[in-house]
């Protein structure tokens, strides 16, 4: 099985790893928006979920960064409650910066959590994402 990694486009948030980013996983084609769900900070794993954009939709990101960072996190909430369907969602490595485990979930359910901070993404109310994994 081929590793799976994340090249990074466009890092929008960081915390010793992703909590938002554009990029491209190996495997998939497309550009996606990165977010965060929840971090598991002693095995040095993240719950990652994917929304595909298109090339308006990274330009328009684009073109908020480095402005005002609540226009931006607005605009791509507003991405977030726009989704629909099924969207992929990873568990990430730190330790082997790579993908390790996949899986598939609705947009519905993870559009109001899908935009956090870091705080969030840590407590153990967060943690149950993981368990959406067969590793």
């Amino acid at each position: 099985m081929a590793v799976r990694r994340l090249q990074i486009v466009e890092a929008i948030d960081w915390y010793d790893g992703i909590v938002l980013a554009i990029v491209l996983p190996s495997g998939m084609k497309g550009t996606y928006l990165a977010s965060l769900l929840a971090f598991d900070i002693e095995l040095r794993q993240r719950a990652i979920t994917l929304l595909q954009i298109d090339e308006h939709k990274l330009a328009e990101i684009r073109s908020r960064l480095g402005g005002d960072w609540q226009m931006l996190i607005s605009y791509l909430s507003g991405l977030w409650h726009n989704a629909s369907g099924n969207v992929p969602l990873i568990c990430y490595s730190d330790h082997e910066n790579a993908v390790i485990a996949e899986t598939i979930v609705e947009a519905i359910e993870i559009q109001d959590r899908a935009i956090s901070d870091v705080e969030q993404t840590i407590r153990p109310d967060r943690q149950f994402w993981f368990a959406r994994f067969h590793i």
